[in-house]
């Protein structure tokens, strides 16, 4: 089920930013929503999916623009925190205004019976009780994320995952291929041309390491030239840096898991 709850609540943002209301079927009947963040709706509860899309509404209203970015989710079972990044464009001022935001859910039977707003992730999370090897944990999930969005060639949502100063390194770079980029579209557009490159073109990882704040993994990539049928088969170990959630480095190319674990400072 802790599964399920963490895709059900990363379905739920997913539909935010399109100004329309969340897929409500996550929601208990009986849910209660604390907003403790705006300063008119401090020490206000929602009650029911009713009272939750009145509250979204009132978030909308002295906007003229609002995106709120979900980063990551942290936790298990029916205890967890989504940690964001909210930016906002006052309606009549044209103030613009970026912070982080985190909700802290508590759910019953797979569905959110309570959740409250904060300020401060670090908040959150204390008031979750959850660890810091919780939190490395979640490292090892925005990579596998990566990893499957990769696999499916959703671009858009892959570029999310990149600290805006991401700098990527291949080892084992073509020559007519820089071996360091620098920012996120940089890195979307070398992937995105070798996906165009290549048929049947992805990564199988066989292991997760975790190293916090690094995640070394043991990968397959693979591909067929879609113009001359010659066939990738590569065996390599890849190293993903973290930063607050976001992949600030990426090195590929690696020989070994050993190796790669040495290029961070760390040994086996």
């Amino acid at each position: 089920m802790s599964r399920e709850n963490v895709d059900d609540l990363r379905a739920f943002w997913e539909t935010w930013n399109t100004r329309e209301a969340p897929d409500m079927s996550l929601l208990d009947p009986e849910v209660t929503y604390e907003d403790t963040i705006l300063p008119d709706h401090v020490g206000e509860t929602y009650r029911g999916p009713e009272g939750v899309a009145r509250a979204l509404a009132r978030w909308f209203e002295p906007f003229e623009e609002i995106t709120i970015s979900l980063e990551r989710i942290v936790g298990e079972g029916d205890c967890l925190v989504s940690i964001h990044v909210v930016r906002t464009k006052a309606r009549h001022t044209g103030i613009e205004f970026e912070s982080p935001l985190a909700y802290l859910y508590r759910l019953r039977d797979g569905k959110v019976i309570h959740f409250k707003s904060f300020w401060d992730p670090q908040q959150a999370l204390e008031s979750a009780g959850l660890s810091e090897q919780e939190m490395s944990q979640e490292n090892v999930e925005i990579v596998r994320r990566g990893t499957a969005l990769l696999n499916e060639g959703k671009w858009d949502a892959l570029l999310d995952l990149f600290h805006r100063d991401v700098e990527f390194c291949d080892l084992a770079n073509a020559v007519d291929t820089p071996q360091v980029l620098r920012g996120a579209e940089a890195i979307q557009a070398l992937l995105i041309g070798w996906s165009e490159a290549w048929d049947d073109f992805g990564l199988e990882v066989c292991e997760y390491l975790d190293a916090d704040p690094f995640v070394i993994c043991d990968t397959r990539w693979y591909g067929t030239g879609r113009e001359s049928n010659v066939t990738i088969d590569v065996r390599q170990a890849d190293v993903y840096e973290l930063r607050d959630g976001k992949l600030i480095r990426v090195t590929l190319g690696h020989a070994t898991t050993a190796e790669a674990l040495k290029a961070v400072g760390l040994e086996e």
